[in-house]
Parts: structure tokens; sequence; C-alpha cells
């Protein structure tokens, strides 16, 4: 699913689907971690 795709379906526009994350974690509710895969690389975000 896109920010454009949650956009359309909900009542906010783009601007507002893309700061809602921001400020989750701003204020500590949302916690991205990068996995490491065992040759080190970067694997998806969680």
């Amino acid at each position: 699913m896109t920010v454009a795709d949650l956009a359309c379906r909900g009542r906010d526009g783009e601007a507002a689907v893309k700061s809602g994350p921001k400020e989750l974690k701003r204020h500590g509710f949302l916690l991205r971690k990068r996995r490491r895969r065992p040759d080190g690389t970067l694997g998806a975000a969680a």
C-alpha cells in the first residue's frame, strides 16, 4: 500500500498521511529498526 493509496482511501491528504508516522516516532510510539542479514547487509525495515 502506498502513501497515495492511503490518501485516496481516507479524508486526509498525502501530507497528513506522511506526517502521521513522523509524529508517532517523535512521541515514542513508533520504533523503526533495520535488521542485518548474516552477511552484514541491511534487510527490510520492521
